[in-house]
């Protein structure tokens, strides 16, 4: 393998990219499928040629290459190509989740291997890329180099009853095998470059990369905002995200028409407090009233215990608002106290301290943070700006093949 310092970047050549990823969106929803939408738009809007390949987990059909290239937004004479398998359900006896990864990474393996001899590079989210990698190791196979995404390596931060211990102690050493025998290991940064280190991952084999917004979400400026402070809480319910926290900490403000909390996600009435001051909205599907709702906040509140690098951050600062956030994963690279709070815990006294001073910030103050929100993420986050990282990562990384 020649010395990564030895290695030049080809800027100009077009590159055959297999993108393997465990969902798109919106065939499957949540973060990192969403994540793996933007990833094969942008490398093709960079030029490349993208194969893709990826799961589906219900019993719906697999899409057509026509709904797959109309969910991403691209045209259909674009060098794109796709296979999509359904994930396998191997039953529910412990590990069952590892061995259906294994044997979808398998699976995707044996459609792909008659082709791999024309692939430059293979970008892989989470489990998806095991098998590449197994062959590629054992010589078993002209695979290309393979990079590994898995994320927020929440198996590795703080976790939360029951389900994260046995989620930790499954997912850590495959994890961590995985890691380590990747060519390159993409982090968003922050904690998360900590945490691949730790796991024996040289520094020389991470790229840092971090998520993205698109144009279309960013405001032209911060808007000018009024009346009570309104909290707003956007995220699944479970005890990873801290809602059980928010809602302690809310339960203990004063009840004085001074601020306000608005809840956006699937949250079961039974677990709901009862006050005046508090709206749940339920799951939001529909861009124009989840940005309704965003617009006439003014702190999104994120209080998890483990996070990579939360795209509801992106979309919050996007939209014009401060951020009140644990100190997770990729967290402390969007959050500073120019724009926000950065708790460095996840802790329902420390949350309820800083709810306290949020609600009664000077207006003035708080929408120089609103301001500040805007800026950055127009300034580093924006798709196009991140896109031309990932490109420049991806061509430096498949000179391992040459």
């Amino acid at each position: 393998m020649n010395s990564l310092a030895h290695i030049m970047a080809d800027t100009d050549r077009r590159l055959h990219i297999l993108v393997l990823a465990d969902g798109i969106f919106p065939f499957v929803v949540g973060g990192m499928q969403r994540h793996s939408s933007y990833v094969v738009r942008y490398l093709l809007a960079r030029g490349h040629e993208v194969t893709l390949g990826h799961t589906i987990t219900d019993k719906s059909p697999l899409p057509s290459r026509g709904e797959v290239t109309k969910a991403l937004g691209i045209s259909d004479d674009a060098p794109f190509h796709h296979t999509c398998i359904r994930f396998p359900s191997l039953g529910v006896a412990p590990g069952h989740y590892l061995k259906e990864s294994y044997a979808a990474s398998r699976m995707l393996f044996d459609g792909f291997r008659p082709m791999l001899n024309q692939v430059d590079f293979i970008y892989a989210k989470g489990f998806t890329g095991w098998y590449f990698i197994e062959q590629r190791i054992r010589r078993k196979a002209d695979c290309p180099p393979v990079g590994v995404k898995f994320h927020g390596y929440e198996m590795f931060q703080t976790h939360t009853g029951w389900r994260g211990w046995w989620e930790k102690l499954l997912l850590r050493p495959p994890v961590k095998w995985i890691s380590r025998h990747a060519d390159v290991v993409f982090s968003y940064g922050g904690k998360i470059t900590d945490i691949i280190r730790s796991v024996g991952v040289p520094l020389a084999r991470i790229a840092e990369v971090p998520s993205g917004i698109e144009d279309a979400w960013c405001l032209p400026e911060a808007p000018k905002r009024t009346g009570p402070v309104r909290l707003l809480f956007l995220g699944r319910f479970e005890r990873r995200k801290g809602i059980g926290d928010l809602h302690r900490a809310v339960a203990a403000l004063p009840s004085n028409g001074q601020w306000e909390l608005e809840l956006i996600g699937p949250i079961p009435p039974s677990a709901r407090l009862r006050s005046a001051q508090v709206t749940y909205h339920g799951a939001v599907t529909d861009r124009e009233k989840l940005l309704t709702i965003m617009d006439r906040c003014d702190i999104l509140v994120v209080p998890s215990y483990a996070e990579g690098m939360p795209n509801v951050i992106l979309e919050g600062m996007a939209r014009g608002l401060a951020i009140i956030a644990t100190d997770v994963g990729a967290v402390n690279l969007m959050v500073s106290n120019r724009n926000g709070w950065l708790l460095h815990k996840a802790d329902e006294k420390l949350l309820t301290q800083t709810l306290t001073e949020a609600i009664t910030v000077p207006r003035d103050q708080l929408a120089l943070m609103q301001a500040a929100s805007l800026d950055l993420v127009k300034d580093r986050y924006r798709w196009e700006a991140v896109a031309d990282q990932l490109d420049k990562e991806i061509r430096r990384f498949s000179a391992l093949k040459r």
